[in-house]
């Protein structure tokens, strides 16, 4: 199976009322999941990985990128 860097992902943020300030989560999703979580997400953090790494909510998930490894290739 051919895993590629195709799905465009996020740090989430939760914004503090008070001071605005963004707290770093230590989650990573898609746009549409981290809106429906209620959360913020830093739009400097984007990134791409493969499909494969999303669970069901549209979160990156560690055992499914130990699931389907992508091999990054050296130039």
């Amino acid at each position: 199976m051919t895993v590629e860097n195709d799905t465009e992902v996020y740090y989430e943020v939760r914004v503090e009322p008070l001071t605005g300030e963004h707290i770093y989560i230590d989650r990573t999703g898609t746009r549409a999941a981290i809106y429906k979580s209620g959360r913020k997400l830093d739009p400097m953090s984007r990134y791409f990985c493969p499909h494969q790494w999303l669970d069901a909510d549209g979160f990156v998930s560690q055992e499914l990128t130990d699931q389907y490894p992508h091999r990054h290739q050296s130039k």
